[in-house]
């Protein structure tokens, strides 16, 4: 029973290796997928390329009625 048992624990520890290597490459995987699907929607809602350039950038429309307009 025991060499039984041996070979069982052996094979246990080589099913999860491969779980191990399989959780870490679907992870990848799905975290490149939302990466991509991220950037996808972010260049198609940029609507106008000047505002991610802050020193073309119109500021005046973030300080209209504050303190700093009396």
């Amino acid at each position: 029973m025991a060499p039984n048992l041996w070979a069982t624990a052996e094979r246990l520890r080589v099913v999860q290796a491969a779980h191990r290597r399989f959780v870490t490459l679907w992870a990848i995987k799905e975290a490149s997928r939302l990466f991509e699907r991220q950037w996808r929607r972010r260049l198609s809602e940029r609507l106008d390329p000047e505002v991610d350039d802050p020193r073309r950038f119109d500021w005046k429309a973030l300080y209209r009625g504050s303190v700093l307009d009396d």
